[in-house]
């Protein structure tokens, strides 16, 4: 057992915990403790990552026969290979593994095999001493850092000046005074002129880029002049631990445990003042697509772009855009009318879509479950809102009106068992209560006839009439939130970006 793994292993005795959690602060003050109590070390360091871990308690002298040192870093490279993540290589392009279970059984074998061979999805084949050594797999020095933050400071400098550069103008006069340029502390913009100068193809991939880029003007709306770069700095920070606050919220969901790169991988953003007040302004937010919405809607307004980055030989390096549906949404959806119906399933919402009118339909989805919201007949159809999203959206608009409770699979089971559960009558009661205000007539007939299938996606139904109707002047704004919502939604738990060298 080397090093590390007693570490860990003292960890988890003493407080009666797994492996810690490198995201979670008070797992990190606990590994501070135990450096400090047990072996004598005070950490100098804010933030404890796994690289800095292995820095203080690993034995320079203790090899696995992988090639990775210490057995972490084999750990590292598997959740990578789990979450079908691209891999750095030393040639500066990236591979993304196809031969995972192969691969995983023998970096965690008894004898951990030498140079462990890695095939993609065409066939290529590598082994991992082709992969970059990034500081969590034990380099000396953040490459990866280096080349994203030196992209985000060429993109300042395109900004500035409104303009393509070359790499006479990656100076440090022209550079140290940029104002639209915002860098985490890891880099210095003396040190990034340095590696660039001292790499072409770096410097060359690097100007490209930002040539390209700036001519983008279908997504950098606005004067070239408001946009500033950012790269790993507290704005960058921000607009990720809003995320990680929806992923608290979110437990037991598949946005609880995806890793941020598969929401939005940008390695650099561009944002406007409008963009950045948006996005510092945001607390307690709880619900994926609520959050989605609010970046895609920057995205499309020009206000804040996410670009992941390529490395790319091209002058032009291709520019490829993501989960973008939400930007061909017209500016003005509004509300328009609805009829109800006792024969109806669901209901329908009469809206006007950009001057042209369509139906929002409010059903079932899935026989008793799956309620929804849907606009037919337009580009926008497949993207649903479900109920915790218009829930979401009546909270944050104020509407005094019920919220839809907030499992129609339960709800179904409450009407089929009637009498049995304590929960029916309460339920029927409501369900009456809005069909005499938004349908009238003979309530008793129509729920002794009905299946259960009719009268969960109707009582669902009629809660989001009663909602809409109780909106008064935020109505439009109402339908507007629900419709673009479902947009957001069409490619999952995703958000927009743009990719550089796709």
């Amino acid at each position: 057992m080397n090093s590390i793994d007693k570490f860990l292993k003292l960890y988890s005795y003493k407080f009666n915990k797994g492996y810690p959690d490198m995201n979670n602060k008070q797992d990190i003050l606990l590994l501070e403790s135990i450096l400090k109590e047990d072996f004598g070390i005070v950490l100098e360091v804010q933030n404890l990552d796994r690289a800095t871990l292995t820095k203080y308690v690993d034995d320079e002298k203790e090899k696995d026969k992988s090639g990775f040192k210490p057995k972490d870093r084999r750990e590292i490279l598997i959740k990578k290979i789990q979450g079908n993540e691209e891999l750095e290589l030393v040639d500066g392009s990236n591979f993304v593994v196809d031969n995972k279970e192969e691969v995983i059984k023998n970096l965690r074998g008894e004898i951990p095999k030498t140079g462990v061979e890695l095939i993609n999805k065409d066939g290529n084949r590598i082994t991992t001493s082709k992969l970059l050594k990034t500081k969590e797999f034990g380099g000396k020095d953040n490459v990866t850092a280096k080349q994203e933050a030196a992209k985000a400071m060429a993109l300042a400098l395109a900004f500035s000046q409104n303009s393509p550069i070359t790499n006479t103008d990656i100076d440090i006069n022209n550079i140290s005074n940029l104002s639209n340029l915002s860098l985490g502390s890891e880099n210095s913009i003396e040190n990034l002129i340095k590696f660039l100068d001292g790499d072409k193809s770096w410097m060359d991939s690097t100007i490209n880029t930002a040539n390209e880029l700036i001519n983008q003007t279908q997504y950098f709306t606005q004067d070239l002049g408001n946009y500033t770069s950012h790269w790993g700095d507290s704005f960058t920070k921000k607009i990720y631990e809003v995320l990680k606050d929806i992923q608290k919220a979110s437990k037991g969901s598949i946005v609880a445990t995806m890793d941020s790169n598969k929401w939005n991988p940008s390695d650099i953003w561009a944002s406007t003042e409008k963009g950045r007040k948006t996005i510092n302004a945001l607390s307690q937010v709880e619900d994926i697509g609520k959050y989605n919405q609010i970046i895609n809607d920057l995205f499309c307004k020009g206000d804040l772009i996410g670009i992941s980055l390529k490395k790319s030989a091209k002058s032009a390096p291709k520019i490829k855009e993501f989960n973008t549906a939400n930007c061909s949404l017209p500016q003005s959806i509004t509300f328009k009318s609805f009829k109800t119906s006792p024969k109806k399933a669901g209901e329908e919402i009469i809206v006007d879509f950009g001057g042209k009118e369509t139906k929002l339909d409010l059903r079932n989805f899935s026989v008793t479950k799956g309620f929804s919201g849907e606009m037919k007949g337009t580009e926008a159809q497949a993207g649903k809102v479900g109920i915790s999203a218009i829930n979401a959206i009546i909270d944050n608009l104020g509407i005094s009106s019920d919220k839809l409770p907030s499992s129609s699979t339960t709800t179904a089971k409450i009407f089929k068992e009637k009498d049995s559960n304590p929960d029916y009558e309460a339920y029927k009661a409501k369900f009456k209560e809005l069909y005499n205000e938004h349908i009238g007539g003979d309530f008793d007939s129509f729920f002794e006839t009905a299946t259960d299938a009719f009268k969960t996606g109707k009582f669902y139904a009629l809660h989001f009439i009663d909602a809409l109707d109780k909106a008064g002047d935020k109505q439009d704004e109402f339908i507007s939130q629900i419709v673009r919502y479902g947009m957001s939604g069409v490619k999952g738990v995703s958000s927009s970006f743009i990719k550089s060298g796709a």
